[in-house]
């Protein structure tokens, strides 16, 4: 999984993807939004946003078949405003805690790029 970022006006927004040569049904995850970010919104990709709770993201997919990731899919898109005394370097510590392929046997993930750059 990738988590890649742009910086649009005053907004971040940070892209959740999985990279990969597989096919998957299904994946949970959490982002901890870090001291100085604040949490603005999430528009789905091919999983959603389940909720938003006391600082932390969560994120899902699903799919009765198996998505092919063969390049990359995005699972959601989340955006972010910074306080003016946030760090030049702000890490987004992401978990993955469950990840399955299309016969639902558990895969081993990497996240990678949890490191936004603000200046």
């Amino acid at each position: 999984m990738d988590l890649s970022y742009s910086i649009h006006d005053s907004k971040i927004i940070v892209k959740i993807t999985m990279l990969g040569t597989l096919k998957f049904c299904g994946m949970e995850g959490s982002i901890q939004v870090p001291t100085g970010l604040t949490f603005v919104s999430a528009s789905d990709g091919d999983g959603t946003v389940s909720n938003y709770d006391n600082g932390t993201i969560y994120f899902l997919f699903t799919s009765n078949n198996g998505k092919d990731v063969t390049s990359s899919i995005v699972i959601t898109t989340l955006t972010f405003s910074a306080s003016e005394n946030v760090g030049e370097v702000v890490k987004l510590p992401t978990t993955i805690s469950d990840i399955y392929d299309q016969n639902y046997n558990d895969v081993t993930s990497t996240v990678i790029g949890q490191t936004i750059s603000l200046r």
